[in-house]
C-alpha cells in the first residue's frame, strides 16, 4: 500500500473518531450567552409573555413589570401582576429570613391555589425534573413533586387562572460547556500533526535508508544491537577458558586475537586478518560462546544482534540499520583504539540466497539489507579494527556473495563434541557444584554420547535441581533455612538503619548471629549436600526424553506395562548378544514426554562412520522389540512404528548409498525429489524402473533377514528375557551395573553362527 494512502487513511480515521466524540458531547453556542432567568407571566387567555432579565442586572429587575391581560369582553383593560421586586424570593432582605422549603403534596398545592392564590408569589419549574419550588408571601416556600401524567400542564392552567407568575430554569450545559466543538477541532489538528510527524520522520530517516540515523529516538533506522560493554553487571565476561569441546575452532579464533594484538610475526609476513568469520554447526554447539570469547580475549568491544533484527516491513530500514551498526563499530574503534567485534547470530535470516523462488519479486527489504551488508564488509570504505563473526546452522541457505573470500573469509565448523570435549564441558559446568565421590566428568562424558554443549549444561542444571529438592525434604532443613533467612534479615535491617544505635542493636545482632550459627550447625549435621550419579542420569534423560510422567505411569494398565516391558527387554537382550552393537547403559519402561520406554546404548569411543556389521546390528536391534512381543505375548501394537522407520531407512541406505548389498558398489541416492523440494515422488528418478524394483526387493530382503535373526535371539535367550521383563515391571528401570550383573548371571544360549548375516553375500 502507498505510504501517502496509508497516511490519508490514518488522518481520516482519527478525524472520524474525534467527530463522533464531539457530536455526542453536549455544547453551548459560542460565544456563550450571559446567564438569564426566563420569567413567564400568565395572561388572561393563558398565552405566556416571556421576559428575559440579565442576572448581572438583578437590581434593575426588581422594578415592576407590566403584564398585559385581555378581558372576556371585546374591550381591553390593564392589569398589574405581582412584580418580581415584590416577591420575597427576589428581595435580598426577605431572602435572608426565608425559611427552608417545606415538602408538600400536589393536592395541597392545588388547595392553596384555589383558596389562597394571593399567598403564592411565584412558581419555579426546572427542565428535566418534576420538582417545583413554590414561593409564598410571609411563610416558608413549598417543595412539591408534580405527577408525571399531565401534572405540569394542569398546574400551568391553575397558574394562568390565578394570574400567578412562574419561571422555567433551563438544564446545565455539558462537561465542557461551550467549548466542545473547539476541543474537537483542536484534537483533530493535534493528533493529525503527530501522525504526520511520525510518518515524515520514518520516510526521511528509516524508510529510505539514508545512512546512519540521527536525531530523535523514534528513528527506525538505528541499529538494535546490544553493546556488551554497556550491559554492566548483566554481561558476563567470557574467555576461551570457558569454552570446551571445540578445540579446533578455538585454535582458529586465537589467531584472530593475536592479529588484533598486532602480532609482529604477522606484520613481518604481511598476514591479513579475515574480514569475517562464519561459524557453522548444529544448534547448541557453542557458536555464540565462541564469539563472546573473542571479545573477551582481545578486551575489545562487541555488538550482538541477530539476523532477524534487520528485517522490517518497511523497505530500507534493514539497510539503514546495517550501516548504523558498522558506523558505531568504527566510532568504537576510533574512541578506544581496541578491536570491535560485530556478532550476527542466525545470519541466514537476512543472508539468504537472492532471487530464489520465495524471494523474487517479493521481499525486497531482505535483499536490500543483504546488499548493504555485502558493501559494508567489502566495499570502498575500510573497516579497520572491525571483524564480523556470524553463526548459522544452515550454511546451504546463504548467498554465494556472502561466502566468498573478502567477506566471510574463514569458515569454522563447530561440530558435536567428542568424549574428550564432553568431559571438559562437564568439568566447566560442574566446577562449582557439590559432586558425590563417585561422580566424575569422564564418567558423565561416556554417559552422554551425542550430546551438545547446551544439552550438557541443561543436564547439569537439572541434576542440581533434583539434588536440591531431595536434600530440602530432609527433616529439619526447612526450619533451619527459615532461621537463617530470619537472622540475615535482622542483620541487614540493623546495618541499614540510619538511626542505628550500637548499644541497643548489639544484643539483637548477637541473638541473630547465634541463631544463624545454630541453624548452620544443624544443617551440617545432616547428610552431605552432594549431587549423586542418579541425579545426573535423570538430568541427561530429561534433556532428550522429557520429564517422567509418574501419574500416567501409575494409571497405566498392567497389560500395557507388560507389553512395554517385553518390548524393551527384546531390544536390550539382542543388543547384549550382537558383538557389533553398542553396550547397554539403561533400560526403562518409565513413560516420558517423548517415549513410552527406551533402551540407551553408549559406545565406548566416538565414531565418524560404521561398518556393514554395525549397520546390520542396528537393524536387528530395532526389529527385536516387535519380535519379543510376538514370541512372548502373541500380540502387536503401534509402539514399534519408530523402530520400523529407523530399520527401513538404514536398510535403504545400505542398498542405495553405502554399497552394502547384492547390488554392489552403487550410490543412486533417494527415490527422486518432488518439484517443490523434499521427497515423495513427482520428480524424475535418477535410475530406471528395473533398478528401482531391484532396490525395493533388496532392502526388504535385508529387513526380513534381520527380523528373523532378532526373533531367533529372543526365543533362544528365554531365561534372560523373562528375568529382564520381570525386573522392569517391578522397578521400571535397569541401569548399567545391574544390567552387567544380569549378563553374568544368565549366560546366552545363542549360536554365533546362526546370527551372522552378510547382506552383500
Amino acid at each position: 500500500m502507498n505510504k501517502n494512502l496509508k497516511f490519508t487513511i490514518w488522518i481520516l480515521a482519527v478525524a472520524l473518531f474525534s467527530a463522533t466524540i464531539g457530536y455526542l458531547m453536549p455544547s453551548k453556542p459560542w460565544p456563550p450567552a450571559p446567564k438569564t432567568a426566563q420569567v413567564t407571566v400568565s395572561t388572561g387567555r393563558g398565552t405566556p409573555v416571556k421576559q428575559v432579565s440579565n442576572s448581572a442586572e438583578a437590581p434593575a429587575a426588581n422594578k415592576a413589570a407590566p403584564v398585559t391581560s385581555g378581558s372576556a369582553s371585546n374591550g381591553t383593560q390593564q392589569a398589574q401582576s405581582p412584580a418580581p421586586a415584590a416577591s420575597p424570593a427576589n428581595n435580598p432582605a426577605a431572602s435572608k429570613a426565608r425559611q427552608p422549603a417545606v415538602a408538600a403534596s400536589f393536592f395541597e398545592l392545588k388547595q392553596i391555589l384555589e383558596k389562597e392564590p394571593a399567598s403564592v408569589s411565584r412558581v419555579v419549574f426546572t427542565n428535566g425534573s418534576n420538582e417545583i419550588i413554590v414561593n409564598r408571601i410571609g411563610t416558608a416556600d413549598l417543595k412539591v413533586t408534580v405527577p408525571d401524567d399531565g401534572g405540569k400542564a394542569e398546574l400551568r392552567r391553575l397558574l394562568d387562572g390565578a394570574k400567578i407568575a412562574y419561571e422555567v430554569k433551563g438544564a446545565d450545559a455539558g462537561l465542557f460547556g461551550g467549548y466542545g466543538h473547539i476541543l474537537l477541532v483542536v484534537g483533530v489538528f493535534v493528533i493529525g500533526s503527530l501522525v504526520f510527524n511520525h510518518f515524515t520522520r520514518l520516510r526521511a530517516n528509516g524508510g529510505q535508508g539514508r545512512g546512519p540515523a540521527t536525531g530523535n529516538g523514534a528513528n527506525m533506522g538505528q541499529t538494535t544491537a546490544k553493546m556488551v560493554d554497556e550491559l554492566g553487571e548483566n554481561a558476563q565476561k567470557v574467555t576461551f577458558e570457558d569454552v570446551a569441546g571445540c578445540d579446533e575452532a578455538v585454535k582458529e579464533l586465537k589467531r584472530v586475537v593475536r592479529g588484533f594484538e598486532k602480532n609482529v610475526v604477522y606484520d613481518i609476513f604481511d598476514a591479513k586478518l579475515p574480514r569475517g568469520i562464519l561459524l557453522l554447526g548444529p544448534p547448541g554447539t557453542g557458536k555464540t560462546l565462541l564469539a563472546k570469547g573473542v571479545a573477551g580475549e582481545c578486551e575489545g568491544s562487541m555488538q550482538i544482534l541477530s539476523g532477524s533484527d534487520f528485517v522490517e516491513m518497511y523497505v530500507g530500514v534493514g539497510a539503514a540499520r546495517v550501516r548504523d551498526t558498522f558506523a558505531k563499530g568504527r566510532e568504537k574503534v576510533k574512541a578506544t583504539g581496541k578491536p570491535h567485534v560485530i556478532f550476527i547470530d542466525e545470519i541466514d535470516a537476512v543472508g539468504g540466497k537472492r532471487g530464489n523462488g520465495t524471494n523474487a519479486g517479493g521481499n525486497q527489504e531482505r535483499e536490500q539489507t543483504l546488499n548493504a551488508l555485502l558493501v559494508e564488509m567489502d566495499g570502498v570504505q575500510a573497516n579497520k579494527g572491525i571483524i564480523v563473526i556470524a553463526a548459522t546452522n544452515r550454511a546451504d541457505m546463504l548467498d554465494d556473495a556472502l561466502l566468498r573470500p573478502g567477506r566471510f573469509d574463514c569458515h569454522i565448523a563447530v561440530d558435536m563434541p567428542d568424549v574428550a570435549g564432553r568431559e571438559k564441558i562437564f568439568a566447566i559446568h560442574t566446577r562449582k557444584k557439590p559432586l558425590a565421590a563417585n561422580v566424575t566428568p569422564g564418567l558423565l562424558a561416556v554417559r552422554s554420547f551425542g550430546y551438545s554443549g547446551a544439552e550438557i549444561k541443561g543436564a547439569c542444571d537439572r541434576a542440581a535441581m533434583i539434588a536440591a529438592e531431595r536434600w530440602a525434604k530432609l527433616p529439619g532443613v526447612e526450619e533451619a533455612l527459615a532461621k537463617i533467612a530470619e537472622a540475615d534479615k535482622v542483620l541487614e535491617e540493623a546495618k541499614g538503619n540510619k538511626n542505628y544505635n550500637p548499644r541497643n542493636a548489639i544484643p539483637e545482632e548477637e541473638k541473630a548471629l547465634k541463631m544463624k550459627a545454630e541453624a548452620e550447625a544443624a544443617l551440617n549435621a545432616l547428610p552431605p549436600r552432594e549431587i549423586l550419579l542418579t541425579d545426573f542420569d535423570e538430568g541427561i534423560d530429561f534433556v532428550r526424553y522429557g520429564g517422567p510422567k509418574t501419574s500416567s505411569q501409575a494409571a497405566m494398565a498392567l497389560e500395557e506395562k507388560t507389553n512395554t516391558a517385553y518390548h524393551e527387554a527384546g531390544h536390550a537382550v539382542v543388543a547384549a548378544v550382537l558383538k557389533a552393537a553398542d553396550p547397554v547403559v539403561k533400560a526403562t519402561i518409565m513413560r516420558r514426554s517423548r517415549a513410552l520406554g527406551y533402551v540407551q546404548y553408549m559406545p565406548t569411543t566416538d565414531r565418524m562412520s560404521f561398518s556393514d556389521e554395525q549397520a546390520v546390528a542396528r537393524i536387528i536391534i530395532a526389529m527385536a522389540g516387535r519380535a519379543a512381543q510376538v514370541v512372548y505375548l502373541n500380540r502387536v501394537d503401534t509402539g514399534a512404528s519408530n523402530d520400523f522407520e529407523q530399520a527401513s531407512d538404514m536398510a535403504r541406505r545400505m542398498v542405495t548409498s553405502w554399497g552394502m548389498s547384492r547390488l554392489g558398489q552403487i550410490s543412486v541416492g533417494e527415490r527422486g525429489a518432488s518439484p517443490m523440494g523434499g521427497m515423495g515422488g513427482g520428480g524424475s528418478l535418477p535410475y530406471g524402473a528395473a533398478l528401482s524394483n531391484e532396490i525395493d526387493v533388496e532392502w526388504r530382503r535385508i529387513a526380513k533377514e534381520c527380523y528373523q535373526i532378532a526373533r531367533y535371539i529372543v526365543e533362544t535367550d528365554k531365561e534372560r528375557m523373562e528375568h529382564v521383563a520381570k525386573t522392569l515391571l517391578e522397578q521400571e528401570t535397569i541401569l548399567a551395573p545391574e544390567w552387567n550383573a544380569f549378563l553374568e548371571k544368565f549366560a546366552s544360549a545363542v549360536d554365533p553362527e546362526k546370527i551372522r548375516f552378510n547382506p552383500a553375500a
